[in-house]
């Protein structure tokens, strides 16, 4: 009895060990995974209508997605291997685009795939440029229309330097493009391989007969990429997905991310930045001039001069007249402006100048008018050269 049941167990054991574990399940990325692995390498910035997107930083003059690197064939059919800094999943998830003025910026997805590219080949050479962020496919893969984007997009090199090569070290002159792009053959083919996409691209049977160079297959673990299978991004059979993730999602990922983090919220002139404006602060300083009192204050400066205003002065008046009593002599200079157009008062009114007056003191004119006349008439002086008018009646 103790045999049998020691047998027992050891047949429940084994069948056990035969048996099949229960699948993992495959866990997908996030917009928000990408945010903290990229953000030390560059920044992120709402772009125009793809909404936010990644931006690299400390980049050569000239450059572009799937030039620093080069091409490996894996089991998941063309594979790029990057060489930028900061990794490869801008390579594998997500696709790239050319949006002025920001330039080159990565539009975050999160289906992986060995490399997002439509392509282009002839005889003599092979090229590629990233797909758009339009593109959609479905959980089968794309075998569509040949997926087309400006020529100046692509990078070209020759065929015999296609794959194992460092691609910014043998590609051509974008400048070639415009002669060469006419007579390559355009293509964009995806695949689906137990769950995973796989980039068919040029054949290799096409790219060896070409090059008369067999071109063995290598692992993907040199791509420092993970294959994941396409229903981690939450795809599902007979609909089709996104290669990029929807900007709306991308915006309340990224700022749910940053909230539990307590980051504040991105600088809202950060694509200014990209654009090269003058420096922080100089945009909001101009209306200080505007503001300053210094050039609202300056015309009533000049009004209130009475320089200008006291200019009749010289024309009432000699300037020795300025000699009489401050006080009194400011009110008759406006009421004997009036007089200067009446006829001159009768001769025989006027009364004799006062001897007893210092020279100093003397004006030119008799005495105001409250003195009374005296009891004998006397003859005037003639009027003044210059036809003036002459001294105020009862003077």
């Amino acid at each position: 009895m103790k045999f049998k049941t020691m047998f027992l167990l050891a047949v429940f054991a084994g069948a056990s060990l035969l048996s099949p574990r229960p699948a993992r399940a495959e866990v997908g990325v996030s917009v928000s995974f990408f945010y903290d692995e990229l953000s030390p390498y560059g920044r992120w910035e709402s772009v125009g209508r793809w909404g936010d997107c990644w931006i690299p930083g400390n980049v050569a003059a000239g450059w572009q997605p799937y030039t620093d690197g080069q091409w490996i064939y894996t089991d998941y059919g063309w594979t790029w291997v990057s060489y930028d800094r900061w990794g490869g999943d801008p390579y594998h998830y997500g696709t790239w685009v050319w949006e002025d003025p920001w330039g080159w910026v990565w539009v975050p997805g999160t289906v992986w795939a060995p490399a997002w590219v439509t392509w282009g080949y002839s005889g003599s050479y092979v090229g590629w440029a990233p797909i758009p962020p339009t593109v959609s496919i479905s959980y089968g893969g794309y075998s569509g229309a040949a997926i087309v984007v400006p020529q100046s997009r692509y990078v070209f090199v020759p065929v015999n330097r296609f794959a194992g090569v460092r691609v910014s070290s043998v590609r051509l002159p974008v400048r070639e493009n415009a002669a060469i792009f006419p007579h390559v053959r355009k293509l964009t083919s995806y695949s689906v391989s137990g769950g995973i996409l796989v980039n068919r691209g040029p054949s290799v049977a096409t790219i060896e007969q070409a090059t008369r160079t067999r071109i063995p297959k290598a692992s993907i673990s040199e791509a420092k990429s993970r294959p994941v299978p396409m229903s981690a991004s939450g795809a599902r059979r007979g609909q089709k997905i996104s290669v990029v993730s929807p900007a709306p999602v991308r915006a309340r990922e990224i700022a749910q991310h940053r909230e539990r983090a307590g980051a504040p919220p991105p600088a809202s002139a950060g694509h200014k930045e990209h654009a090269t404006p003058p420096p922080g602060g100089q945009h909001e300083a101009a209306p200080k001039h505007e503001a300053s009192p210094r050039h609202h204050a300056s015309p009533p400066k000049h009004e209130a001069i009475p320089k200008h205003e006291a200019a009749p002065k010289h024309e009432a008046a000699p300037k020795h007249e300025a000699a009489a009593p401050k006080h009194e002599a400011a009110p008759p200079k406006h009421e004997a402006a009036p007089p200067k157009h009446e006829p001159p008062p009768p001769r025989h009114e006027a009364p004799p100048p006062h001897p007893e007056a210092p020279p100093h003191a003397a004006p030119p004119h008799p005495a105001p008018e409250h003195r009374p006349p005296p009891p004998h008439k006397q003859e005037p002086p003639p009027p003044p050269e210059g036809g003036e008018p002459g001294p105020p009646p009862g003077s």
